[in-house]
């Protein structure tokens, strides 16, 4: 009697609270001009793992497993480097165009 009596209750709340849309969380990230540099890092080290799993089972001499995966971690460390200092003076050059107008004006 109690679990019918539990389940009845339990419905209409159920019923009740239908017709209120619920918001659901969502991850947004912050505007940044450094967000394309994040993308890059987050399929860089997606990719790290793959090749780390291939390197790993197609090469046995350790040497060679070595080579390839710090020949990896440098190219792409090089890559993150050249792509933040582009997209720094970038944002750099903007701000001091802004800045240059407001001053004009």
């Amino acid at each position: 009697m109690s679990v019918i009596m539990n389940r009845e209750k339990s419905e209409n709340i159920n019923n009740e609270g239908a017709s209120v849309a619920r918001k659901r969380p969502h991850v947004t990230v912050a505007p940044s001009p450094l967000n394309g540099v994040k993308l890059d890092l987050a399929i860089i080290i997606f990719l790290s793992v793959i090749i780390a799993v291939i390197v790993l089972n197609y090469f046995e001499s350790t040497l060679t497993q070595l080579l390839y995966l710090s020949g990896y971690g440098l190219v792409s460390m090089f890559w993150l480097v050249i792509r933040t200092r582009r997209v720094m003076s970038d944002y750099q050059s903007r701000s001091r165009n802004q800045a240059h107008d407001e001053k004009t004006q």
